[in-house]
């Protein structure tokens, strides 16, 4: 009436069943952590050099490119994740917004020491080289204003 219970060939479905969607969901994280979306810039603000940025590394690492560094406004607490790295075709005309996540910067707080919370003005971004070309450029998105940084460099 019942077949005998076979545990090693339940055991056996249900590791691969495990295996099938752990990949699946690694695949997933890995195609949205590397998604490049084309942003629209108009009606933003250009910086006229009153933004305090620095880019502190540009990387190639094998097939991909590293971007890291700050920025903040003096004056204006940064209290939320506000910075976007760009990257932008001069040939199309068209900005494209790369994964960006916000790095906390204590001390940079603490070197302008001007009562002022710049924790959160750091940022780093990484992406395949080929989803990466073009002249890089910042978006400061922070308390309702949106300034376009031009750092005046190429990824090649």
């Amino acid at each position: 009436m019942f077949k005998k219970y076979e545990g090693r060939k339940v055991a056996a479905l249900v590791a691969a069943v495990f295996t099938v969607c752990a990949v699946l969901f690694l695949l997933l994280l890995y195609g949205m952590n590397q998604r490049v979306k084309v942003i629209d810039v108009s009606g933003c603000e250009t910086d006229n050099g009153t933004i305090v940025y620095q880019i502190e590394e540009v990387g190639n690492f094998y097939n991909y490119v590293s971007v890291q560094g700050y920025a903040y406004l003096p004056g204006e607490d940064i209290n939320v994740s506000c910075m976007r790295v760009l990257m932008y075709d001069e040939a199309k005309n068209i900005y494209y917004a790369l994964p960006t996540e916000t790095v906390e910067r204590e001390e940079i707080t603490e070197n302008v020491d001007d009562g002022h919370n710049y924790d959160y003005c750091g940022f780093k971004s990484a992406v395949y080289k080929k989803k990466a070309e073009g002249k890089l450029m910042l978006l400061y998105e922070c308390n309702g204003r949106r300034i376009l940084i031009d750092p005046d460099q190429e990824v090649e």
